[in-house]
């Protein structure tokens, strides 16, 4: 049975801009469980990203609730969720934050200093993951001295070094020409086969046909989903037919 992770209780966000009240999220119920790899999806302006922020405490929701396992969010001071943030959740963003007069090395064990007290540990856990992502012969070089690809692998090890239950991706593949794509979705695909759960944001159908699981948004609303954990990956083009047929009858 699968294990509920986050759940929204009639989540609203309104903001006003210029004057005008802008309603970026509405009445939104979702779950998210354990060993997920969810895709959120819909046209510009449907509230995805305000979504992704919300779930993770990076924004505040004007109304409604949000529950990770038994902990309310809603609740806590700006403080309570950054320390929860740093505990249990990671984040890759489509803009690659990574601190320019580091090495790639010392940018992933940043996150890891500030949440565990071995060091060397944090260290040895760092230079794994870097491997295991194919930069064991750049970990040591400056950002500005890789390509795209890689400064985005390194921000997937520096997103999963403190063993978060739940990494936020938003559009991690935007700024990516499709081979290094495709080797993201790769990473992003085996950490969740290895058992972490995964949420991300994208617009790009073929890389949502990568997910087990499209929730699709329509001016801030939740206008249905779509399972597809059963089509083979094997397949493809299979995948992407369905998510296609799926955002073609949601007028996407």
């Amino acid at each position: 049975m699968k294990k509920l992770l986050i759940q929204t209780n009639n989540l609203c966000k309104t903001y006003f801009n210029d004057g005008e009240q802008v309603h970026a999220n509405r009445n939104i119920n979702l779950r998210i469980y354990e060993k997920e790899f969810t895709v959120i999806m819909g046209s510009s302006g449907s509230g995805k990203s305000t979504l992704l922020y919300l779930l993770s405490g990076l924004d505040d929701l004007t109304s409604g609730g949000i529950k990770f396992k038994d902990r309310e969010i809603k609740g806590m001071s700006e403080k309570e969720k950054a320390q929860f943030r740093r505990r249990n959740m990671g984040f890759v963003f489509q803009e690659i934050h990574l601190v320019s007069n580091l090495s790639l090395l010392e940018n992933v064990v940043i996150p890891g200093y500030l949440a565990q007290d071995d060091k060397e540990q944090v260290d040895r856990l760092a230079e794994q993951l870097l491997s295991k992502l194919g930069l064991q012969k750049e970990m040591n070089r400056m950002p500005a001295q890789v390509s795209g690809g890689q400064k985005q692998r390194c921000a997937i090890a520096k997103a999963v070094i403190n063993n978060p239950e739940l990494v936020f991706a938003d559009e991690p593949t935007g700024a990516l020409n499709s081979s290094q794509a495709e080797e993201v979705m790769n990473i992003l695909l085996e950490l969740n086969q290895e058992g972490q759960t995964i949420l991300m944001v994208t617009h790009n159908m073929k890389v949502a046909s990568w997910a087990n699981r499209v929730v699709f948004l329509q001016d801030g609303r939740l206008a249905g989903e779509l399972d597809i954990s059963d089509y083979s990956r094997d397949n493809m083009l299979e995948r992407e037919r369905a998510v296609f047929s799926f955002l073609s009858k949601k007028g996407w």
